[in-house]
């Protein structure tokens, strides 16, 4: 589209209205679609920290699972007053090695826990109140390191009856 300006001095002058029109088109749609983009990409990223702490919470919660288990093993096999020698085996690392759980007691509870610094990976804790019924608190970790930010904790809490024939 063209206007047409005449002056007083009889000059005529031609603008051309349309021109930047395609420019201003095209960041109109680079805008949207970079907008859309960051958007996308921001729902990704959340998704993706959601799955991870999805998978550390699973991690942590067969560890708990795995350390009450332990315990159940313990209680059923020995007397747990009077056998319990530290260390005593239980599980296994992320290499595949028996997992050495330390033993300490305090009257009739016993806390089975392994050596932290020598365990990289998940790992468990667990706490044994001797009785009828036995009373068992298992923590799983996802990393026993719990100065680490996606250090996560799973417990299950259990009651054992001993039930003789």
């Amino acid at each position: 589209m063209k206007n047409t300006f005449v002056d007083t001095n009889k000059k005529v002058f031609s603008h051309n209205l349309s021109k930047g029109y395609a420019v201003l088109f095209t960041l109109i749609i680079v805008s949207i679609i970079l907008s859309l983009v960051v958007g996308l990409s921001n729902s990704i990223n959340k998704q993706s920290i959601l799955a991870s702490t999805a998978h550390d919470s699973q991690v942590a919660f067969y560890q708990a699972d795995t350390a009450g288990e332990c315990a159940l093993y313990a209680l059923e096999t020995k007397d747990i007053v009077t056998s319990f020698t530290t260390p005593w085996s239980c599980g296994r690392d992320q290499d595949g090695n028996p997992l050495e759980l330390n033993i300490s007691q305090n009257g009739s509870e016993f806390t089975l826990e392994p050596d932290y610094s020598s365990v990289s990976g998940p790992c468990f804790k667990v706490n044994i109140t001797a009785g009828d019924p036995s009373i068992i608190k298992s923590h799983g970790y996802n990393i026993c390191d719990d100065s680490n930010p996606r250090h996560l904790e799973r417990g299950i809490d259990i009651t054992y009856t001993l039930v003789t024939p």
